[in-house]
């Protein structure tokens, strides 16, 4: 959908446009795979044929968070379960699901993408993911860095850390951070947070640690984009290699009648 954003309908998502016109999280993919086609548009379906017709070259689509877009016609269905689990179990308002915790039935494979032991009652196949950090990079100047050199320059520095995240679990980005023998002031700021407002004023830090999807913000504000002290902290996720295959072995299935067809003609 591009939350948050100032626009509507179908917009295709290029690597200098603007987060208030496309969402942070679509720019945030669009930069860290320049190569992809990004595009967010309410109506999913609708999307799709946009890209089809202006994208002939696409043969691959995913749905960012379109479990419960039904107008969507979708070949593989991936539910994640994060660190809160299921909560009550029970659906928006009394609880913080979308659907019954019977729709996991449906899909195809699930995802756990929490640290903690979460009991998911199914009989879909279950997949583990971990996150672990990548390579972090200074938001003014791009160079290089992994969190185990920054740390090791911070306490030969005997500097001061502070960790800023506006997601919707900061806590587990801190406590990520904290793994690497850093022991920072903890800034968590709404998700989505705009950063229309400098939130490190009165913070005293010779390191300040931000996620990805804050970057893309950061860098239109007109001071932070000349902080030194900001390093982004990149995130890789850890996919189970059967999930892999299993989505790999699904699309060649559902590739190969347009393929029988091609080579018919």
């Amino acid at each position: 959908r591009g939350y948050g954003r100032r626009t509507k309908g179908y917009r295709e998502v290029k690597t200098d446009s603007h987060y208030r016109d496309v969402g942070d999280e679509p720019l945030q993919i669009k930069l860290k795979f320049p190569g992809t086609v990004v595009v967010v548009c309410e109506k999913r379906a609708e999307g799709i044929r946009r890209i089809r017709a202006e994208h002939p070259e696409v043969d691959l689509i995913i749905s960012d968070d379109g479990l419960q877009h039904h107008a969507l016609a979708r070949d593989f269905e991936i539910a994640v379960v994060g660190a809160r689990g299921l909560g009550n179990g029970w659906v928006l308002p009394a609880g913080p699901l979308r659907e019954s915790p019977a729709r996991l039935d449906t899909v195809d494979a699930i995802v756990l993408n929490t640290p903690n032991e979460t009991i998911v009652t199914s009989r879909t196949p279950r997949f583990a993911a971990s996150s672990c950090f990548d390579v972090c990079r200074q938001l003014v100047t791009g160079a290089a860095a992994s969190i185990d050199e920054l740390s090791e320059r911070l306490a030969a520095s005997k500097g001061k850390a502070l960790a800023a995240a506006g997601i919707a679990s900061p806590g587990r980005f801190f406590a990520m951070i904290r793994a690497h023998d850093i022991e920072p002031e903890e800034l968590p700021l709404p998700d989505h947070y705009d950063f229309a407002k400098n939130p490190f004023v009165g913070h005293e830090a010779d390191l300040i640690l931000i996620t990805g999807k804050d970057a893309v913000k950061c860098a239109r504000h007109p001071d932070l984009a000349k902080d030194e002290r900001i390093w982004v902290v990149g995130l890789e996720l850890k996919l189970d290699d059967y999930l892999i295959e299993l989505i790999d072995e699904r699309c060649r299935q559902k590739a190969a009648p347009h393929t029988k067809k091609e080579s018919a003609s």
